[in-house]
């Protein structure tokens, strides 16, 4: 599933000009449902991707997944226009930067809803035209 949700998403990022790689794999140990896949990774990639439009024709996105002792780190770092408050998108219930904000801001809440399902951690890191997501799935 993993496979198809990060083609799906590399496919589409190239359709747009927006480069894209990924770093690392997930071999096994990640014990997470089909649902809590997408909802880590499709909503992470499909943030990372409306954010890099924005920057476009440099736009970027960069997925990596590495594996420790005791945990499945999985980053997904993009390119940004502006200054974004990190604190602030992790903080608050249903963030969306769209206009439309009853019928979006739901992405990140699946992400946290994920991570806090699987005890996990939900990092936000903000700076010099990037924005990251750390996501720390502990292994089983």
């Amino acid at each position: 599933m993993l496979d198809g949700i990060v083609t799906m998403k590399a496919d589409r990022m190239a359709g747009l000009g927006i480069h894209f790689t990924l770093d690392g794999v997930a071999d096994g140990g990640l014990k997470l449902s089909p649902m809590d896949v997408c909802g880590v990774f499709a909503n992470g990639l499909d943030n990372a991707i409306e954010a890099a439009q924005k920057t476009l024709p440099d736009a970027w996105v960069h997925m990596e997944i590495r594996r420790t002792e005791k945990f499945f780190v999985i980053r997904i770092s993009n390119s940004t226009a502006g200054k974004i408050d990190a604190d602030k998108i992790l903080s608050s219930s249903g963030y969306t930067s769209k206009k439309d904000t009853e019928h979006h801001g739901f992405g990140l809440r699946n992400i946290m809803d994920t991570v806090n399902k699987n005890d996990g951690i939900l990092k936000a890191e903000a700076c010099d035209g990037k924005f990251r997501i750390t996501v720390m799935i502990p292994r089983t």
